[in-house]
């Protein structure tokens, strides 16, 4: 069963909520790139605008939308709020759904964001926005490849609709007119030969039938002639030349008759033929002023034939660039595919390395934060050892003053100050007889 569609009115972006358990299943047991490809479709859902409403299913408005060339998006109204994803899946498994679909059953609901779609989606934010570039390459890769189906699409049904209106249709609409003039023609000639045959027929049966009444008349004159032959047996001599001057003025009575009803005929006759003549001559004239409009309708016809081939040649050239152009589409489409799994793998790679990197990073900065800590306990140390070398200072500076401010201590230093003259004046004879040749002597 294909249900059909009709385009929707347009409106504001639509809210995917919800997702029943089958159209979960339905979505684990895609491939990983489709997996991929709904799940940023369910992420940036399209506007109202270019979902498609399917017929009425268990008293429910359901649309679709499309994910790729050949997977859509069913979803229906919920009756919490939000819109709930019914079928994930190709059209002719939508068909099949569509067949025992009974409702949406609110016990077979679940939230999408607690589904397992949400939980496979990567919404971890990629280094350098590069997840939303690579979101944005795709996407308008497939606007790019929806306009110019559509392009295509509209071109192709504007060209054709053009040359119908332009080419076809005039053509058509002359066939039409010449096919009528055509057929009023031989109408009117037939009408023609057969008026000029039934007046023709009614000329001829007047005559004929005047023929009979005269034929009958002379019979009429024959029997009166033989029963006045027989009345002229019995009758006496004398009334018999009466009679017969009587018979013979009869006789010439009949014959003069007969005579005026030969001229008669015979003038009608020639009436006839004339008139027939005339009416021949007029249908032929007719007919050969029809056969000439026949050939030049038949040369119209010709000409429009050519035209029609001509636009049929046009047609199949423009279908034939048509063709060539979606096979460029396809290959743009495929290359287009191509650059964005490579846009993947190396967004994946690049995924990789940021987490290496991250793992790195995070050790980096574990090993920075033990050397600190070391750092500050040294300088904890530090600070520590040169606060007990400051007490130990003032303490000796303290004992060195109390030191000196005792009487012992300068005896001791008057005492090691007489000691060392002494010591000086014994040294110096002999540090004398040690360096004679020395150039500054001490004094002693």
């Amino acid at each position: 069963m294909s249900a059909p569609l009709e385009r929707d009115a347009p409106g504001p972006e639509i809210s995917l909520r919800f997702i029943t358990r089958d159209a979960e299943k339905l979505f684990n047991a895609l491939a990983p790139d489709d997996q991929r490809r709904v799940a940023r479709a369910i992420a940036q859902p399209p506007p109202r605008n270019r979902c498609e409403l399917v017929t009425a299913l268990a008293k429910e408005r359901v649309f679709h939308f499309a994910v790729g060339e050949s997977l859509r998006i069913s979803f229906c109204q919920h009756p919490e709020g939000g819109n709930c994803i019914i079928h994930i899946g190709t059209h002719a498994e939508f068909d099949r759904f569509a067949k025992h679909y009974a409702g949406c059953n609110s016990t077979n609901v679940i939230l999408l964001a607690e589904s397992s779609i949400m939980a496979k989606t990567d919404t971890r934010p990629a280094a350098y926005g590069q997840q939303a570039v690579l979101e944005k390459i795709g996407e308008m890769f497939q606007l790019l490849g929806d306009g110019m189906r559509e392009v295509i699409k509209e071109t192709r049904d504007g060209l054709r609709s053009e040359i119908q209106s332009e080419l076809l249709e005039p053509t058509r609409e002359s066939l039409r007119k010449l096919e009528r003039t055509v057929e009023d023609l031989t109408k009117k000639t037939s009408n023609e030969v057969a008026q000029i045959r039934g007046d023709s027929y009614k000329e001829v049966s007047q005559v004929a039938q005047r023929i009979d009444e005269a034929e009958k008349l002379c019979r009429d004159l024959a029997s009166q002639t033989r029963n006045l032959q027989i009345c002229l047996g019995q009758l006496e001599e004398g009334s018999k030349n009466a009679l017969e001057k009587a018979c013979n003025e009869i006789m010439d009575q009949m014959a003069h008759t007969a005579a005026d009803l030969r001229g008669q005929m015979e003038a009608g006759l020639a009436r006839l033929s004339d008139q027939h003549e005339a009416h021949r001559r007029k249908a032929e004239d007719q007919w050969q002023a029809t056969s000439g409009r026949l050939e030049a309708a038949e040369s119209r016809l010709h000409e429009a034939a050519q035209q029609s081939q001509q636009a049929e040649c046009r047609l199949q050239a423009i279908e034939s660039r048509l063709g060539a152009v979606d096979q460029h589409l396809a290959q743009v489409t495929v290359a287009a595919e191509a650059q964005r799994d490579a846009l993947e793998k190396w967004q994946a790679h690049v995924t990789a390395q940021q987490a290496k990197l991250e793992d790195t990073l995070v050790s980096l900065v574990r090993q920075v934060s033990q050397v600190g800590e070391s750092l500050a306990e040294a300088r904890s140390r530090q600070a520590q050892s040169a606060a007990d070398l400051a007490e130990q200072a003032r303490l000796v500076a303290q004992l060195i003053a109390a030191r000196n401010r005792s009487w012992g201590y300068r005896l001791r230093a008057w005492w090691d100050g007489i000691r060392r003259k002494v010591l000086g004046a014994w040294r110096g004879p002999a540090a004398q007889q040690s360096a004679p040749c020395s150039s500054n002597p001490k004094k002693p």
